[in-house]
């Protein structure tokens, strides 16, 4: 909802599809763990873990249908393979790898950062301070919502024809200014 709106806001003509994915999903395994590990006191950490792992049960369902399906209008695809699941993830990684140094910022990419970095997980934390649910799970959800765009989203792209140049941009640049 936030980025169909922000997309009329700010007209953005092209890339709505990434713009919307690149807000709607975050790298919510790999860096959410290594933070885990890394401030939480060791008896806490089993049970951080344990609600990632259930959060990333529900994540990748929707990345994998919904966020797949985003990007269906853009061109013809093949029909979705349950095998297309295990594609090699390294092509994620490879997408970002071709982006030039000297890159010119896409249009939209400046507010996926900020809203992405600052504004959601500031809705999440109002909504948590006035909630107040146990300290373990506002601080997971709390950190999900800190995250910066998923890596996996430039394998969505490459696949089913979206801009993967948009998609790397955006998740190169929330990654960068996410360590800030």
């Amino acid at each position: 909802f936030l980025a169909s709106l922000v997309i009329k806001i700010i007209g953005l003509k092209e890339n709505n599809t990434e713009f919307k994915t690149l807000i709607s999903f975050q790298n919510s395994g790999y860096l959410p763990l290594a933070i885990v590990y890394s401030l939480l006191k060791p008896e806490e950490i089993k049970t951080a873990v344990l609600y990632i792992i259930f959060f990333l049960i529900g994540f990748n369902f929707i990345i994998w249908s919904w966020g797949i399906n985003l990007f269906k209008h853009i061109k013809d695809y093949k029909d979705f393979n349950l095998f297309s699941l295990f594609s090699p993830p390294f092509i994620a990684g490879a997408s970002l790898a071709n982006l030039e140094f000297k890159m010119k910022l896409e249009k939209g990419i400046g507010e996926i950062i900020f809203i992405k970095l600052i504004i959601i997980p500031l809705f999440f934390f109002l909504i948590l301070y006035f909630l107040k649910p146990q300290y373990l799970i506002a601080f997971i959800i709390l950190l999900e919502a800190m995250m910066p765009s998923a890596t996996s989203l430039a394998l969505i792209s490459n696949v089913y024809g979206g801009n993967t140049k948009f998609i790397s941009q955006g998740i190169f640049l929330t990654h960068l200014f996410s360590m800030v």
